[in-house]
């Protein structure tokens, strides 16, 4: 499956129906994501918030980020120390990593892959986020989606530069 075929999924309520995009549906962070990611590492990360998840799932060259792990901190730090972090002013490229920062409190809490970016706005498609149409219910869990975000909006943390090649996306 190409990256873009998973927009829509939906969060499950429990680890069942998991291949099915809208079966079993709600807050319970189950995924197929997690699925993926124990069948090919045997690191187990379901009912855990899935946004890295599902970058660890998707992500064509899985090398480039490490060993799997659930959280957008350990994931960022991660980025700093190879040296692939890059703040906001960064030109974002296709395949980068994006990093979003939770309001009020600030702190960096979500991850996605930069789909594409101009000189204002970049496009990521994001796991666990929630559905921009609107479809979706925020209360009853997240969705993959494909974000729209201006340059200059204060979510936006940084981003993680992960080279240039070609791949399916």
């Amino acid at each position: 499956m190409s990256l873009l075929d998973w927009n829509g999924y939906l969060e499950h309520r429990s680890p069942f129906d998991l291949q099915d995009f809208t079966a079993n549906i709600g807050k319970g962070n189950c995924t197929i994501f997690a699925e993926m990611v124990y069948q090919r590492t045997g690191k187990y990360l379901q009912f855990l918030p899935w946004c890295v998840t599902f970058i660890f799932a998707v992500y064509e060259h899985p090398r480039r980020l490490g060993k799997p792990c659930a959280g957008v901190s350990t994931l960022r730090r991660r980025m700093v120390l190879r040296g692939k972090w890059r703040g906001v002013q960064y030109r974002a490229k296709r395949n980068d990593l994006i990093f979003c920062r939770n309001i009020p409190s600030g702190a960096i809490d979500h991850v996605g892959i930069v789909l594409l970016a101009d000189d204002q706005h970049v496009v990521s498609i994001d796991g666990n986020t929630v559905d921009p149409t609107g479809v979706f219910e925020p209360s009853l869990g997240g969705s993959v989606a494909i974000r729209k975000r201006a340059l200059d909006d204060w979510h936006i943390a940084g981003y993680a530069k992960l080279g240039d090649y070609n791949d399916s996306v």
